[in-house]
């Protein structure tokens, strides 16, 4: 069985405003010192964007 990941609203919504595009096509949101910069979107923003979208259906 998959672990799943499970976001409240809120938590879905800090994703998308965190984890934005830079001009350059990385991450903002995972960037972190000493690190390897992490292509946009990111896996944080691939789960929170169809949660988001899903619960706008049901509403």
């Amino acid at each position: 069985m998959d672990d799943a990941v499970v976001l409240s609203v809120e938590q879905a919504e800090a994703v998308m405003r965190l984890h934005t595009e830079s001009p350059g096509g990385w991450c903002l949101g995972c960037r972190t010192p000493g690190t390897a910069d992490v292509r946009w979107p990111c896996e944080s923003r691939r789960i929170a964007y169809p949660m988001l979208v899903a619960r706008a259906l049901l509403a």
